[in-house]
């Protein structure tokens, strides 16, 4: 059986279209859903997790994503849209009260509403 996710977002979340975006991916994460990252990425996609890894390719990426454990609540301090350019913040909590702040900065192919994203670099910090 899956956790509940309880999403709390952030005063300005959902003003813009790529706004819906970033939420889409942050929730796919939290929910340990590759297939929900699926539109998002680009084949050949780069994540950077600083400090730790490059994962290459949409399929690695989604691998990644699939292992995540899952979260029962995700909270967006913040989501910022420019352009090609997008990041997020805010923290991921776990059932056993694990708490993970993160954020990730977004490339995408162009400014386009359906350009998928090429390159995301995450910084995480467990407290």
């Amino acid at each position: 059986m899956s956790t509940p996710l309880d999403v709390i977002d952030s005063p300005d979340c959902g003003n813009a279209p790529r706004k819906a975006v970033l939420r889409d991916i942050a929730i796919g994460l939290a929910r340990a859903d590759a297939a929900a990252l699926g539109p998002y990425l680009a084949d050949d996609a780069v994540w950077t997790l600083v400090g730790d890894r490059d994962l290459t390719g949409a399929q690695e990426i989604r691998a990644w994503a699939a292992s995540a454990p899952r979260a029962a609540e995700l909270r967006f301090a913040s989501v910022l849209t420019h352009g090609p350019e997008a990041s997020m913040s805010g923290t991921v909590t776990l059932a056993s009260g694990e708490r993970t702040f993160f954020s990730h900065v977004l490339r995408f192919a162009s400014a386009g509403k359906s350009a998928k994203a090429k390159r995301v670099t995450s910084y995480l910090i467990s407290a």
